[in-house]
């Protein structure tokens, strides 16, 4: 147990506190005492990544991975408005009469330089930057869009399953936004899945 962790007496309270420790070492870390207190900074931020009461040594790959991201939000700002992002719509299929009965819809993004992304790149950087909220309404909107084409194709009432993010749950408009879908694309509630 770190030292940190034993409870701090205060009143009649005990206060508990963790600490994620990000750490450098001269020289191979830095020079300069700027350059060491970066770089113990990224490493502090790949502790807290990996959660509370953390520690973790500098590594030169900590700043690729934090250029990586960097790069990648910026360039997510522009993936909807440059229509880069695609659903793909995995098939849910009735186990007894073996006939689908619905999608789930799944986001990919179509990065110009990068090539085919699959969420697990890109969603937690979206999660991070608040960016979920307008790319989880783009593919609300879609899978919608998606469905009713389908519904009409088909005659068939099929079920369209869409993932969400708790930041979308936490929105004091959420409920609008799936209101404003459901009426823009004449959506049957009972047949869309969260």
């Amino acid at each position: 147990m770190f030292l940190l962790e034993r409870p701090i007496a205060m009143d009649s309270y005990n206060l508990h506190i963790s600490a994620s420790i990000g750490i450098a070492c001269f020289p191979q870390d830095g020079y300069s005492p700027e350059l060491l207190i970066k770089n113990a900074d990224i490493a502090m931020y790949e502790a807290k990544e990996q959660g509370k009461g953390q520690f973790v040594f500098y590594e030169d790959s900590l700043k690729e991975d934090i250029d990586e991201n960097m790069t990648l939000s910026n360039d997510l700002y522009s993936a909807i408005d440059n229509n880069q992002f695609e659903l793909v719509y995995q098939p849910q299929v009735d186990a007894t009469t073996q006939e689908i009965n619905g999608f789930e819809a799944l986001i990919r993004w179509h990065h110009p330089e990068r090539g085919l992304l699959a969420p697990a790149k890109f969603i937690p950087l979206a999660e991070r930057t608040e960016l979920i909220i307008p790319i989880g309404e783009w593919v609300i909107r879609t899978a919608m869009a998606q469905q009713k084409k389908w519904q009409e194709q088909t005659g068939k009432r099929l079920r369209m399953a869409v993932n969400l993010s708790t930041k979308q749950l936490k929105m004091a408009d959420f409920v609008n936004v799936i209101e404003y879908a459901l009426l823009e694309f004449d959506g049957d509630p009972a047949s869309f899945e969260f």
